[in-house]
């Protein structure tokens, strides 16, 4: 008989053990990704201060936005992160686990941003070196899609325009070319 009673106490105590050690690793996780979110501020803070040293106010002004949109995710995901902490349930804890997670994606985007700033920056300043890019296209498969053909047709000597100062009254429309089949008019 105890040992019923044992095996029923184990057995009611097992939910709980796992959510506990569930838990333990979303905080574990949250904390971890938090403190990622702290150094990307703090990266992103040290391309403000080598920003402020060259006096570059354009440069300043883009780092800075990324800064702030860094910081109020850094808050965010200190609440969420605090909210983890004391979840009483597996899905409160998820929840706030998935904020702390967005954010750290969304702030790695923002320090990439800043980086990219920066760059932009030295490519605008005194020293720049001219970018080409070269786009090539493939027009060969291009289908009209109003009638279907691949290339379209055009005679040069028709003309679709309309010179009210050459016509009269009683020739009017009908000196004016009708329009292609093509045309939706």
């Amino acid at each position: 008989m105890e040992s019923r009673i044992f095996y029923g106490i184990i057995a009611m105590m097992l939910p709980s053990i796992a959510f506990a050690q569930s838990l333990t690793s979303m905080v574990d996780t949250g904390r971890t990704q938090l403190n990622d979110i702290v150094s990307i501020s703090q990266e992103v803070g040290e391309l403000m201060s080598d920003a402020r040293s060259s006096n570059s106010s354009d440069l300043m002004e883009c780092i800075a936005t990324k800064q702030a949109s860094i910081g109020a995710l850094r808050d965010i995901s200190q609440s969420a992160f605090d909210s983890l902490q004391t979840a009483s349930t597996v899905e409160r804890a998820e929840y706030e686990l998935r904020k702390i997670t967005l954010a750290t994606s969304k702030a790695r985007q923002f320090k990439n941003d800043a980086q990219k700033c920066v760059a932009g920056a030295s490519l605008s300043g005194d020293n720049a070196t001219e970018s080409t890019t070269q786009v090539i296209a493939d027009l060969t498969n291009v289908v009209d899609n109003f009638n279907g053909q691949s290339t379209l047709t055009v005679e040069s000597g028709q003309s679709y325009s309309f010179d009210s100062s050459n016509s009269t009254a009683t020739t009017g429309a009908d000196s004016i070319n009708p329009p292609p089949d093509t045309s939706p008019y």
